[in-house]
């Protein structure tokens, strides 16, 4: 919700930029774990993050959000001001 002094603006650019960075930090760290670190059930290569296609990114992206959302952060950035 946008407040008199662009709130809701500034929340927009900085999770705009964040989900991003967040999506693909998650997205890393899920592959960088395990046994067999960046492949696939199957033994394939796990793509990197700039090779995913649309619909895989948009799930990470999801998992970000609702990361952002379980750990209080969004409501922070919500919450702030511009300086």
């Amino acid at each position: 919700m946008e407040g008199s002094r662009g709130e809701g603006k500034m929340t927009e650019r900085v999770t705009e930029r964040a989900f991003p960075q967040l999506a693909e930090k998650l997205f890393n760290t899920y592959n960088e774990q395990g046994p067999n670190p960046w492949k696939t059930w199957d033994g394939k290569d796990v793509p990197k993050w700039g090779r995913l296609g649309n619909q895989v990114t948009a799930k990470w992206m999801a998992v970000a959000l609702e990361a952002m959302r379980a750990t209080g952060s969004l409501e922070m950035m919500e919450g702030a001001k511009p300086t």
